[in-house]
C-alpha cells in the first residue's frame, strides 16, 4: 500500500524498538499504555511504575523516543483505517490505547519492506565489494549478524555485555551488534565503573568478537564464559605484538 509518511519501521535504534513493540502490542486488541511499553523494553513487571511511587516514567532514559514512537504507529493505523485506534479518555501515565480495526496485521507491507530492503541493501554491498570478502565471512555475517537465518545446528547462546558510558550504551542502541540486542536496566550510579548492560541472543562467532572489539574498552563482555576467553585471548596476542617498545 501507498503511504503518505515515511515507514514508521525504517531504522534502528531506540525509537524503531519501540516502534515495533508498540505495535505488536496493539495488534492484541488489548488496551495498553506507554508505561506498559516501557516495562516490556526494560523487561520489568507490569505494572512497575504504578507501583513503584519513586519510579517516573516521563523521566526514564529514551522516554521521548517512546512518546514519538507511540504517536507514529497511532497516525500509521488510522491512516490505514480512520478511528481504528481508540484510548481510555485518560491523561498522563493512565492513558491506554486499544487497536479495533479489521486486519490482525494492518501494516504487513511495511514491515515486509524494511527486511527486504536490508537484504537488498546488503547484497548490493557484498557485490560492490568485487570478491574481496570471502564466502566465510559472507555466510557467518549474513546467517548470524543479519538474523535472517542460522546455519542448522547453530548454538544460540544469550551473550551479555556491559557498557562503560550513557554515550556508549546509547551507540549500542543506537547501531546494535545483532537484531536481538536488548536492553537491560541501566546502572547509572549504582555502579562506579560500567553504565549498563545489554543481552543477545545469537551464536557467539567471529564477526561478533570483531564488532565487539572495535568499541574498544568501552565494552566488557559478561557472559557467556566461552566468548570472553576467546576475547581476552586475542588481547593478548595483539599486546604481545607491542612488547618490543621500551618505556
Amino acid at each position: 500500500m501507498n503511504m503518505t509518511t515515511k515507514n514508521i519501521f525504517a531504522g534502528v535504534g531506540v525509537r524503531t524498538t519501540f516502534v515495533n513493540i508498540f505495535y505488536d502490542e496493539l495488534m492484541k486488541r488489548e488496551f495498553v499504555t506507554l508505561a506498559d511499553i516501557m516495562c516490556i523494553k526494560r523487561r520489568l513487571p507490569k505494572g512497575f511504575y504504578d507501583n513503584n511511587p519513586k519510579a517516573t516514567l516521563s523521566k526514564e532514559m529514551y522516554y521521548g523516543d517512546l512518546k514519538k514512537a507511540s504517536s507514529e504507529v497511532v497516525k500509521a493505523l488510522e491512516q490505514v483505517s480512520p478511528g481504528c485506534v481508540e484510548d481510555n479518555g485518560k491523561t498522563g501515565k493512565g492513558k491506554a490505547f486499544k487497536y479495533s480495526g479489521k486486519s490482525d496485521d494492518p501494516l504487513a507491507a511495511e514491515r515486509q519492506a524494511i527486511e527486504q530492503k536490508r537484504i537488498e541493501d546488503y547484497v548490493a554491498f557484498c557485490k560492490a565489494s568485487a570478491g574481496i570478502l570471502p564466502y566465510s565471512w559472507f555466510s557467518s555475517y549474513f546467517e548470524n549478524i543479519i538474523g535472517v537465518t542460522h546455519e542448522k545446528g547453530a548454538k544460540v547462546e544469550e551473550v551479555v555485555i556491559r557498557t562503560k558510558s550513557e554515550y556508549q550504551h546509547g551507540l549500542l542502541l543506537t547501531k546494535p551488534l545483532h537484531h536481538s540486542l536488548e536492553e537491560t536496566i541501566p546502572f547509572g550510579e549504582h555502579d562506579g565503573q560500567w553504565y549498563g548492560e545489554v543481552k543477545l541472543a545469537i551464536e557467539p562467532n567471529r564477526e561478533l568478537r570483531g564488532r565487539i572489539l572495535m568499541y574498544g574498552e568501552n565494552l566488557k563482555v559478561m557472559q557467556p564464559l566461552r566468548l570472553r576467553e576467546q576475547i581476552k585471548e586475542i588481547l593478548t596476542k595483539q599486546l604481545e605484538n607491542y612488547n618490543d617498545i621500551k618505556e
